[in-house]
């Protein structure tokens, strides 16, 4: 089970099990069901198989079975799209721990105005909640202090 406090492992495991459930294509298949409502099959596109079906059974909204089933099959076809994109928050969240460590290490340097900027930004673009850097425009430079 994935860690619940971790979002991206969390869509990870999703995204895993939706792909070991169904590792095919789905499709739809709208039919009337044999109380005579409209009801809806999420189909193996491969087989024809019926994987899941939807009807209006206990159903208070205005949505109709052909939506849900759309719906599933849209989540479970975009889920190699959305795992691509997990891998590249991963990419991403790395490279902004090595270029977070490199700026630690620039720290002794950091009593440069434009080098505390440039620091200010990339902590700033790692974690929404920090504080906003200074303007450039009010970084002093060179003899401007």
């Amino acid at each position: 089970m994935s860690d619940p406090t971790d979002r991206l492992a969390t869509v990870r495991a999703a995204l895993d099990l939706m792909l070991r459930v169904w590792p095919g294509s789905l499709g739809v298949r709208g039919y009337v069901d044999e109380t005579g409502n409209d009801a809806a099959a999420v189909i193996d596109v491969a087989t024809g198989e019926t994987i899941a079906t939807c009807d209006n059974e206990d159903r208070d909204d205005h949505a109709t079975p052909v939506e849900d089933a759309r719906a599933i099959v849209a989540l479970r076809n975009a889920a190699p799209a959305i795992a691509a994109l997990a891998d590249e928050c991963e990419r991403l969240a790395d490279l902004f721990d090595r270029i977070d460590t490199a700026f630690d290490q620039l720290r002794p340097a950091m009593a440069d105005p434009f080098v505390a900027f440039v620091c200010a930004t990339m902590h700033a673009a790692k974690d929404p909640a920090a504080p906003a850097p200074a303007l450039l425009s009010d970084v002093p430079m060179g003899g401007d202090a």
